[in-house]
C-alpha cells in the first residue's frame, strides 16, 4: 500500500526539516544497507538488511513498496528517510506545522493549487496537483487547511489510494 502523493511529498518535506540529531542513527542504517554504494537500495539489499528480522517475502515486498515513495523500484536516500521518520516515530505537531508552512507560502492557513504548483515546480502538472489538493481537501473549499494536512498525516490506516497516485514524478522541491 502507498501513501497518497500529497502526503508523500509531506512526509519528504518533513524529511528536509529535519535536524541533522533526528536523522543521523538512520543516514548509517542506510548507508550500511546500501551494498554497492549508489545511493539508493535496491529491494534485494533491503530484505538482505531486514533478514534478521524474520520477516516473509510478501511482507518485505509490500513495506519495499511502501518505502520506494517515486515508484522506482529503489529506495532513495529522501524516501528512506521520510518513510523512517513517519514509521519510527510519531511526527510531533510543530514538525508536521513546519511541514504545513512550506506549502503555504501566503501564510493564509490553506494551500492552494496556485501555491503548491509553485513549491512543487514544473515536474508536477496541473492536473496531478488538483488531484493532490483533493486528496487532503476533505471540506471540498478547493484549499488544504492545516487540520485537513495534520489529518491526514497523522492518519495510519489510509484507504488504498487511487492508480492515480501511485506513481508520481521525483520529488524536487523549489525549496530545495
Amino acid at each position: 500500500k502507498r501513501y497518497g502523493t500529497m502526503k508523500k511529498v509531506s512526509m519528504l518535506a518533513i524529511a528536509k526539516i529535519s535536524n541533522t540529531s533526528e536523522i543521523e542513527e538512520m543516514r548509517k542504517v542506510f548507508e550500511s544497507s546500501d551494498i554497492d554504494n549508489d545511493g539508493k537500495l535496491s529491494f534485494f539489499e533491503f530484505k538482505d538488511a531486514m533478514m534478521k528480522f524474520n520477516y516473509t517475502e510478501k511482507e518485505l515486498q509490500n513495506m519495499f513498496t511502501m518505502l520506494d515513495i517515486d515508484g522506482d523500484n529503489t529506495i532513495e536516500y529522501s524516501e528512506f528517510i521520510a518513510a523512517t521518520l513517519q514509521m519510527g516515530t510519531r511526527l510531533s505537531e510543530d514538525r508536521i506545522f513546519e511541514s504545513f508552512r512550506l506549502f503555504d507560502t501566503d501564510n493564509s492557513g490553506k494551500i492552494s493549487k496556485k501555491e503548491l504548483k509553485r513549491v512543487l515546480g514544473k515536474d508536477y502538472s496541473n492536473d496531478l496537483v488538483s488531484r493532490m489538493i483533493k486528496e487532503m481537501d476533505q471540506d471540498g473549499d478547493g484549499k488544504i487547511s492545516y487540520e485537513e494536512f495534520l489529518g491526514t498525516i497523522r492518519k495510519e490506516n489510509r484507504k488504498k489510494t487511487s492508480q492515480a497516485f501511485e506513481k508520481a514524478p521525483s520529488y524536487r522541491f523549489v525549496f530545495s
